[in-house]
């Protein structure tokens, strides 16, 4: 049972890529990477994760439906530029 479980190890450690090796570099360089996208008037946004009350996201989804939002994003950016004034 034990020589089993060795070849298993042994199995194990062939089938993982090596420390160091070209495809873990380009996970870690994958993982650094953040994603940016450029609105039309040129200016960079960042990708964010936000918690929000469910009643509130019905509010916006419900505005989204009658087209008076683009979507999740356009509503928050709106609502927000809208606070900021």
């Amino acid at each position: 049972m034990a020589k089993h479980r060795k070849n298993i190890v042994h199995y194990a450690k062939r089938t993982c890529a090596p420390r160091g090796s070209l495809r873990e570099k380009d996970m870690a360089k994958h993982r650094k990477t953040k994603k940016k996208t450029t609105a039309s008037n040129g200016s960079r946004k960042e990708r964010i994760t936000i918690t929000i009350d469910k009643d509130l996201l019905e509010w916006i989804d419900k505005r989204i439906e009658e087209k008076i939002f683009a979507n999740r994003s356009h509503a928050i950016e709106f609502i927000t530029t809208q606070a900021q004034k």
